[in-house]
């Protein structure tokens, strides 16, 4: 297995042929999938190996087996093997698997209690940090969740996706200002995170501080970081400041990325009707039609720019 998968998996199997019994073998194949990333070539070797785990002494089957379920997607099944395994052998890895592993099922309960043990057991295990916050959230927890987010943070201070879902909770929690600092905390540590900018620039835009947004977007932009949502929000930033030609040029520039987009194309469509740009204007209302007949007001302006 250094570096010589074809080798160590011809000899495995030949193994394996010759000693179709042979319970050591068995986990080997399974651990050797495992470990390669061929998790549903894993499981058939992994589950004989299990059913005669007694033969193999100080060797986790069940985690093997719950690894390889929970990362090939079967999560229920995965769950029954983190539970029997982790009775024997308490092991943070396993946990963090195993609470993992529940909030994809989407039992949020068992998910917060197994990443909780998880951290009593080894508060530096930073991935459970970013997990138990979205599992307090989704219980509407979200004091708790901030306050694990503040921990994770002190263990692992330049992990910008905590310093985004920090940014994101705070405006969830009515702080804004709070969730503008986050998230321009991780810009300052990356200034191409575009997460970050994407949700700073979308509340900008929703505050109406063009000013700003404007600096935000020619910050990011002196970085070579070009994004269509971003080009958008800098084309209605323009708008509403009067730098009528740029705002066009950037509307233009993206019309085809969001011409399935109702938000962008009536505020295109708006913009080109200020502008003088009738034809253009109704045809963006049309295509915004097209994507949804129930827009009566967007059937009410068609039909105004065909009789006038």
């Amino acid at each position: 297995m250094q570096s010589l998968d074809e080798v160590a998996e011809q000899k495995l199997l030949q193994a394996a042929k010759a000693a179709p019994d042979e319970v050591i073998i068995s986990y080997g194949l399974g651990e050797f999938y495992l470990e390669r990333g061929d998790y549903n070539k894993s499981i058939p070797h992994l589950k004989k190996a299990v059913h005669r785990a007694e033969e193999l002494p100080n060797i986790e089957v069940d985690l093997k087996m719950a690894e390889a379920y929970s990362a090939s997607g079967q999560f229920e099944e995965a769950l029954v093997y983190y539970e029997k395994g982790l009775k024997d052998h308490l092991e943070p890895h396993a946990l963090f698997g195993y609470g993992f592993t529940a909030y994809q099922v989407g039992d949020m309960t068992l998910a917060i209690e197994q990443l909780e043990a998880l951290k009593a057991l080894d508060p530096d295990f930073s991935s459970l940090y970013p997990y138990l916050a979205k599992a307090l959230e989704a219980e509407n927890r979200l004091e708790e969740a901030m306050d694990i987010l503040k921990d994770g943070m002190s263990v692992d201070e330049y992990n910008e996706e905590l310093y985004i879902m920090a940014g994101k909770l705070s405006f969830k929690r009515q702080r804004p200002d709070e969730g503008e600092l986050y998230l321009r905390k991780v810009i300052a540590l990356n200034p191409s995170n575009l997460e970050a900018v994407q949700t700073l620039a979308a509340y900008l835009k929703h505050t109406e501080q063009f000013d700003q947004l404007v600096e935000l977007m020619t910050h990011t932009k002196s970085y070579g970081e070009i994004d269509p949502l971003l080009t958008w929000y800098e084309g209605a930033a323009l708008r509403e400041l009067e730098e009528y030609d740029e705002a066009l040029h950037c509307y233009q520039e993206v019309s085809d990325h969001f011409n399935e987009d109702e938000d962008f194309l009536y505020e295109y469509a708006s913009f080109l009707l200020e502008e003088g740009q009738r034809e253009k204007a109704a045809a963006a209302f049309k295509q915004l039609l097209h994507i949804n007949p129930d827009r009566s007001d967007v059937t009410e302006m068609i039909n105004q720019l065909e009789l006038d």
